[in-house]
């Protein structure tokens, strides 16, 4: 292995970009335990940034997602450790630089970024200094890097912050991080997606920790994002990627309807407002109106929110929402970023609902994600479909599978090759049921 330079120096560790190979033609990047001066000369300290250096290699090989940089070698037990990671083509220091002139957000690069943050979420963890430094573009996919501050699982330690690199970045941090770092919340990291906003939306100086703003229509989510208190964000990742798409979509056509104006400001409005009357009225509005202009308003504005309000008010009209939804994710044709607020609009139904509801938010994501290529919704497809779903569920699913017939199979195929898992990942019945209906159509 032979390094060729080196690409960036932190506090506990250095990288370099290094030549493997027989013909050390593969260039890769390896990341080696380095603490600088101040924590090296500390015994203490330097043991506990070891320990970390340990811990955020370990989480982050253990993590297989197309936006979390992959380790592809490590050895921990070397003096000093080291990991080996792809190389990367730039950080998206060099993506908001290219917004900032183009004056303009690329969307999909943001939602790429998301998706890798929900993951750690979803897993438990917090990343506790996403900049976009740690971002990485590697191919066409960007990645989340450097877990050195990520708050671990609740069952382990978290005692390794005493390193004089509490609260991560100052320009990124959220001000929770500065009083209480050891328990920050994920909200912390989606104030870090406000300040990213702010950068190439403002692209000026801000005092850290502070509430943010921007010109234009990202305006109220960069707001949202950077809410001092961490309940007065937005609770989840899905919640600011519905918002930030939503913001940037196409104001409705002129003409609409009256009643479909006033359900919509009440369904936009924060929190949605509509009685059981009004989703009564607006449900039937859907099911005798569907494919017009005023349907399609109202389904946009139908997002998690107003999923969850709606069964508080009434499981039945829950129950009576759902095939509008999930025919309008199967069949309409959507912008490439808007099919992951959809699909996480499907997994809401498939989170809340009962058998039916989930089988059919599954089957809906299946044909969104297979339509649109869009490798997010078709990984929530795999969750809603797993080893661990209900017989209930996996039998429905069967007869969904049945009634495809011959078309399921190229999607299936479709979906083993763009995000590399294979129907193993789905419920035994399901691959049983693949496995017939291959054997009847050959």
């Amino acid at each position: 292995m032979r390094v060729i330079r080196e690409i960036a120096q932190g506090g506990f560790g250095v990288v370099e970009e290094v030549q493997k190979g027989a013909k050390a033609s593969k260039h890769l990047a390896r990341k080696t335990f380095k603490p600088n001066p101040l924590i090296a000369g500390n015994k203490d300290l330097r043991e506990k940034a070891h320990r970390r250096f340990v811990r955020e290699t370990t989480i982050q090989s253990r993590i297989d997602h197309p936006h979390v940089v992959p380790i592809l070698e490590m050895d921990l037990t070397a003096d000093p450790p080291w990991f080996i990671m792809p190389l990367a083509e730039e950080s998206f220091e060099q993506q908001v630089a290219r917004d900032q002139q183009a004056r303009s957000v690329n969307i999909d690069a943001l939602l790429q970024i998301l998706a890798g943050l929900e993951e750690l979420h979803r897993l438990g963890y917090v990343h506790r200094d996403l900049k976009p430094q740690n971002i990485l573009r590697i191919g066409d996919h960007w990645m989340l890097s450097d877990f050195g501050l990520i708050l671990p699982l609740a069952n382990q330690t978290t005692t390794l912050t005493s390193t004089n690199s509490a609260w991560g970045t100052p320009a990124y941090a959220a001000p929770e991080l500065v009083t209480d770092f050891h328990s920050a919340p994920a909200q912390a990291d989606i104030y870090s997606v406000g300040c990213i906003l702010h950068d190439i939306i403002e692209h000026a100086p801000r005092i850290p920790f502070g509430k943010l703003t921007v010109a234009g229509p990202l305006g109220p989510v960069v707001e949202r994002c950077t809410e001092l208190k961490p309940e007065d964000r937005f609770p989840n990742v899905a919640a600011l990627r519905s918002a930030v798409v939503m913001a940037v979509s196409s104001p409705p056509a002129p003409g609409v309807a009256q009643e479909v104006k006033d359900w919509v400001a009440k369904l936009t409005s924060d929190p949605p407002n509509l009685d059981a009357n009004e989703w009564s009225g607006a449900i039937r509005y859907l099911e005798k109106n569907w494919g017009s202009d005023e349907a399609a308003l109202l389904l946009n504005a139908i997002d998690i929110p107003q999923i969850k309000a709606v069964i508080v008010i009434s499981p039945a009209l829950f129950v009576r929402l759902v095939p509008s939804v999930t025919r309008w994710a199967r069949e309409e044709t959507f912008g490439f970023a808007y099919c992951d607020v959809v699909g996480a609009r499907l997994m809401t139904i498939y989170d809340l609902g009962g058998v039916r509801e989930r089988a059919e938010a599954t089957m809906a994501a299946f044909r969104l994600g297979c339509s649109h290529n869009r490798w997010f919704v078709m990984r929530l497809f795999v969750r809603m479909a797993g080893p661990e779903i209900d017989r209930d569920l996996a039998d429905r699913l069967v007869v969904e599978f049945f009634t495809l017939d011959a078309a399921l199979l190229p999607r299936i195929d479709q979906i083993e090759s763009a995000i590399s898992v294979k129907r193993d990942a789905l419920h035994p019945r399901l691959r049983e049921a693949i496995k017939e209906i291959a054997k009847h159509t050959q």
